[in-house]
């Protein structure tokens, strides 16, 4: 953690540059899907591109880089905390405005939000979103997907904040979208992205909405406290067969084991610590090989943990 007098120093600099909402030695538990995490020395939500602009240059006086956490639904963070800046968009980043088939949204939105007001406006192509919980900006650095639709298919372009505090506008192409992940073309942070739709009938667009929310509903543990897929699909078949015919189904160490409903999943079903989880991953891995000689790759970001 921060030493007492650097913690004092960066707390003198946001009240000078008036940024009101933080929180020190914040449990990051509470802000993750996974209920997983210990405290942060500063967890900090921005609402105006003053206030990002003001804490990144704090970050940059003090040699930290903020870290930025939308929903915390595809993360693990060490139970033993996160030494440096959590920042969270709110306010100006969480607007979202649609004009024509084009929808502005800012990155701190929530995307099954943004999939709703595109449906009210007979807008289609987000339907597949419906129900995948998280931010824009994180669904664009995940290339967040579900049903066979994904992020790199509706974005017409983004709108990025440079650690340095350059504002830069990109296009679809300069993401290099790729499976669940997409590389961006600077060190920064996205505050807007442009979603290109297009219209469709009303009724059938939600009709499909509730048939990939009903989907979810029967094959995922939607109210258990998981971080949606850990490991990403491998070019054949999917990583919940294979870890299912490796006999990992239920498997569990410590308060965290692969879901009984689908082995793709992690459940925090007894105040799992980081380590519980680290370890049943590194055991699935393990095991995976050892049947199919096959390496799973995480889906899931794991931040500062075993190695912290």
């Amino acid at each position: 953690m921060f030493s007492p007098g650097l913690k004092l120093r960066i707390r003198q600099e946001l009240i000078a540059a008036q940024i009101d909402s933080f929180m020190e030695n914040e449990p990051l538990a509470g802000h993750t899907s996974l209920g997983v995490g210990g405290p942060a020395d500063f967890v900090v939500t921005v609402r105006s591109q003053e206030e990002l602009l003001s804490l990144l240059e704090i970050g940059k006086t003090f040699g930290v880089r903020p870290f930025v956490l939308g929903c915390g639904t595809n993360l693990l963070f060490s139970s033993r905390g996160y030494r440096g800046l959590i920042v969270k968009l709110g306010g100006h980043f969480t607007r979202i405005a649609i004009n024509d088939s084009l929808v502005a949204a800012g990155a701190g939105a929530s995307l099954p939000r943004v999939a709703r007001m595109a449906s009210a406006k007979s807008l289609a192509g987000l339907s597949f979103a419906a129900g995948i919980p998280g931010t824009v900006g994180g669904a664009i650095k995940n290339n967040a997907g579900a049903f066979g639709r994904e992020m790199a298919q509706v974005v017409q372009e983004v709108e990025m904040c440079s650690l340095k505090g350059e504002m830069r506008t990109f296009s679809a192409k300069d993401l290099h979208f790729g499976y669940r992940f997409c590389r961006l073309p600077m060190e920064g942070i996205i505050c807007k992205a442009i979603l290109k739709l297009e219209s469709g009938e009303k009724e059938d667009i939600l009709r499909k909405m509730e048939e990939y929310r009903r989907i979810r509903r029967e094959k995922q543990p939607i109210g258990k406290r998981t971080a949606g897929s850990v490991f990403r699909n491998p070019p054949q078949g999917s990583a919940a067969q294979y870890i299912e015919q490796a006999g990992c189904k239920g498997l569990a160490i410590g308060g965290a084991r692969i879901s009984p409903q689908h082995a793709n999943f992690i459940e925090n079903f007894a105040n799992a610590t980081s380590d519980d989880i680290e370890i049943l991953i590194e055991e699935v891995q393990k095991k995976v090989r050892e049947i199919h000689g096959l390496d799973l790759d995480l889906e899931m970001e794991i931040v500062a943990c075993k190695k912290d």
